[in-house]
């Protein structure tokens, strides 16, 4: 995922878009066969296209996830870190187990 002035842009790397057929010259007046063969093909890639918008979805919400739990993690250390750090200045000015 590439982020930048509050835009952003996440790429699948896991699946794969289906190429559409070139359906050239068939049309109604197309022989039976024609019109058959090119349907099938349509058919196939509608199906090829449902699993690939399936994959974008399944990929899109895990990467979602991951993102979320790695902000978190680190917010979390980092504040973690703040806290020591603020414990670590009072020690300094006021001593240990001063309040």
């Amino acid at each position: 995922m590439n982020v930048s002035n509050g835009k952003g842009l996440w790429q699948s790397t896991m699946c794969a878009r289906p190429i559409a057929p070139a359906f050239v010259g068939v049309g109604g007046e197309s022989p039976a066969s024609a019109m058959n063969t090119a349907l099938a093909s349509y058919n196939q890639y509608v199906r090829q296209m449902q699993d690939y918008l399936a994959c974008l979805s399944r990929e899109a919400r895990a990467d979602a996830e991951a993102a979320n739990a790695v902000i978190s993690a680190s917010a979390q250390r980092q504040m973690q870190a703040g806290q020591a750090e603020m414990a670590r200045v009072k020690n300094q000015l006021f001593g240990p187990g001063k309040p």
